[in-house]
């Protein structure tokens, strides 16, 4: 399973999202036209000196290059913080910035041109403010996809459903052995696994792979990629924006990954109607 990212936009609220929901949200029509929205607004508004004594074709070859490299370093930036939580706005300015005056330093090197200090600060000032420009409105249009709401109501299922686990065979991780019907969650840390029963716990090496193999869906559910729920220890479900989290029968509250909501209100409304 991806790890999910943790991107907080310019109007301070977070999405959890996949790297790969992420681009497929920036392939989005309008989102892809507000790329071509900011090739236009840093060709004629970003003051570049040196740019404007260039020929018109030479000027809009460079920005594009520049846009370009700068999308693709954005990427990788996020592809290699992803499971963390990164802010937009700081993360994409910077890379504009750092970008632009490399640019400008490069041009200066080939015409032997000096840009000034104060022409340097203009110029970072002015991209960051068009990359906050352009997340406000990319945040306005895709605000829908973002943070999305669970569609109408969503049930509280009963507190203690009745699964019987007679039939199902024993949990194993690292050669112990665990009745299924005595755990309320597992949690995968690192290369661990923190085991929580009816009476106690139990921190032992595994992988929650292999317990979601193992366990089926009637009895519990992989609703995160580091939780697994017992269907029998789920008292109700809160909102937690822009998802849901399962609240237990001992108090502990469980995330639900954004792009399993759906899974876990069908498996939820199923255990409900048995």
């Amino acid at each position: 399973m991806e790890r999910e990212l943790r991107i907080i936009f310019i109007n301070g609220k977070a999405a959890h999202f996949t790297f790969r929901e992420m681009i497929n949200l920036h392939l989005r029509p309008v989102s892809f036209g507000l790329i071509l929205l900011s090739f236009i607004v840093f060709h004629w508004a970003v003051p570049m000196p040196q740019a404007g004594a260039m020929a018109p074709v030479f000027k809009t070859v460079l920005w594009a290059v520049l846009i370009l490299v700068m999308f693709a370093t954005y990427y990788l930036l996020v592809w290699l913080l992803r499971g963390r939580a990164i802010i937009n706005s700081l993360v994409f300015g910077a890379v504009a910035v750092v970008l632009t005056l490399t640019a400008s330093l490069l041009i200066d090197a080939v015409h032997q041109t000096h840009l000034g200090l104060g022409e340097g600060v203009l110029l970072a000032v002015s991209v960051w403010i068009v990359c906050l420009l352009m997340e406000m409105i990319f945040v306005s249009l895709n605000a829908r996809q973002l943070f999305a709401q669970p569609d109408g109501p969503i049930p509280a299922p009963p507190a203690k459903p009745e699964i019987s686990t007679a039939e199902t065979p024993a949990l194993i991780v690292a050669s112990e052995r665990f009745d299924p019907g005595l755990i309320r969650y597992i949690t995968s840390e690192e290369h661990y696994l923190r085991i929580v029963l009816n009476d106690g716990s139990r921190h032992l090496r595994g992988r929650i792979a292999d317990v979601e193999a193992q366990l089926p869906p009637a009895l519990g559910l992989r609703v995160h990629r580091s939780h697994w729920v017992s269907r029998a220890a789920v008292q109700g479900v809160e909102r937690a924006d822009p998802s849901i989290r399962l609240v237990l029968t001992c108090g502990t509250r469980i995330p639900v990954a954004r792009g399993r909501q759906g899974t876990v209100r069908r498996w939820l409304d199923d255990a409900e109607s048995r």
